[in-house]
């Protein structure tokens, strides 16, 4: 079975020409339900601008292209990245047993595609998993490691769920007290990495809009795991200060190979030395700490 691939676009025409072109040289590109959803324009005229010719470029695609097929849903709302995701995943997922998405800055590898159905196929009874990444963060990994791998964390990347994951997921994390009183609650939850309790906390004060750390949190929360591949398959393209969230910095940057061949492994778990390396990763500065201090408790 071939999950469809939802792509959630705004105002950015070149990356998304760039993440459109790189899904149409996937393998198996002619299997893909590509399902895209367009964000409304804020009320800034130039935005809507913006916003009109991401559109007028998917409307031609619609006319010419080697998917399946396609469905262009022209939000009239400003949503945010937030309420588009939620809403558009559990639209797609209403119909569909399982889901990949990407982003309009998004950028696959040849074999993306076909790796991430077998994933979703092979691991969709394994209740330890919650989700699947296409991203691999840029740390050190052991030569002998399996291909793919149990991580404490959920990646916002490229990545895929199934049905029923995604309907558990409490997005209003009314257990949020219960967690921000419980040492061993955080301790667990900054296993995936430092930087998540600091994050889930700007959300809940409205410092940010962040849909995945709430994704995150449930996945700690479930006592899962998202599968990670040793060999990154997309990189962010991104990351060069144009999103609305995000800023320039090249600590995510990644290199594609479209060659590899991948084995999946008979038994998934979790790599103690990979583990440790993303904690580190994430570790935070002690800057950072007192900076996050200053700023959260108020």
């Amino acid at each position: 079975m071939h999950a469809p691939v939802i792509l959630f676009v705004y105002n950015r025409i070149e990356h998304t020409q760039k993440t459109i072109e790189a899904l149409k040289a996937v393998d198996q590109a002619d299997q893909i339900s590509l399902i895209i959803y367009s964000d409304g324009p804020t009320s800034d005229q130039a935005d809507k601008q913006k916003v009109e010719q991401v559109r007028s470029y998917l409307r031609l695609l619609q006319r010419d292209h080697p998917f399946s097929t396609t469905a262009l849903n022209e939000r009239e709302e400003n949503l945010g990245l937030a309420r588009s995701v939620i809403s558009g995943v559990s639209e797609v997922l209403a119909r569909w047993d399982s889901v990949i998405v990407l982003e309009d800055d998004i950028v696959v590898s040849v074999p993306f595609y076909e790796i991430m159905n077998q994933l979703l196929n092979e691991y969709k009874e394994d209740s330890r998993v919650n989700s699947i990444s296409g991203y691999m963060y840029p740390v050190a990994i052991p030569r002998e490691s399996s291909d793919f791998f149990l991580m404490k964390r959920a990646s916002s990347w490229g990545w895929a769920t199934w049905r029923d994951r995604w309907e558990q997921v409490d997005w209003a994390v009314s257990d949020y007290d219960e967690f921000m009183s419980s040492k061993d609650f955080q301790r667990r939850f900054n296993e995936g990495g430092e930087d998540l309790t600091p994050m889930l906390i700007k959300w809940k004060k409205g410092k940010n809009d962040s849909w995945a750390i709430r994704w995150c949190y449930h996945q700690c929360r479930m006592h899962t795991y998202g599968i990670f591949p040793k060999n990154s398959m997309v990189v962010n393209i991104g990351n060069d200060g144009t999103g609305t969230h995000s800023r320039s910095t090249s600590r995510y940057q990644q290199q594609l190979n479209d060659s590899y061949q991948i084995t999946l492994p008979k038994t998934i778990t979790e790599d103690a030395i990979i583990s440790g390396n993303i904690e580190q990763f994430f570790r935070l500065s002690p800057i950072r700490r007192f900076i996050n201090k200053l700023t959260l408790d108020n």
